[in-house]
């Protein structure tokens, strides 16, 4: 039986198909090809550096009573520049789906994670988006 996945139900208050276009690029950019949703040409996705994440992140949590940011640094930020842009892609999707963190607060979060490794949201990134409609400088 071959479903169609874009078939499924969905419900909402906002106009979520610039979402599911943005998921949907993810799904094959990053789950099904190890590319990247904000670095054209680069593997961010890869087993290594899932693996890498995992044990900086999930393995050794921090259950401090600091932010959420200065504890992801600490645990993320030294774990080398593939792991940090990592992390920031997983924020991306994250925060595709919020409505009460703004554009700009999303941006600056993303952008702040990326600089633990010297990087930036990159311009031909938010230009790409913007010429083909997609919603990320606005949701990210």
């Amino acid at each position: 039986m071959n479903v169609n996945e874009d078939a499924m139900a969905r419900y909402s208050e906002h106009d979520t198909s610039k979402i599911y276009l943005v998921a949907k690029a993810f799904r094959a950019s990053c789950l099904l090809s190890e590319g990247s949703l904000l670095f054209e040409g680069a593997s961010v996705w890869r087993p290594d550096v899932l693996d890498r994440i995992h044990k900086a992140f999930v393995a050794t949590p921090d259950e401090g009573d600091r932010s959420f940011i200065v504890k992801f640094r600490d645990q993320i930020g030294q774990a080398g520049p593939e792991v940090v842009r990592l992390a920031a892609e997983v924020l991306c999707v994250y925060f595709l789906f919020p409505s009460s963190v703004g554009g700009a607060r999303k941006r600056q979060v993303v952008n702040e994670v990326l600089g633990w490794a010297g990087d930036t949201l990159p311009e031909s990134h938010l230009a790409a988006c913007r010429t083909i409609g997609l919603p990320l400088p606005n949701m990210l």
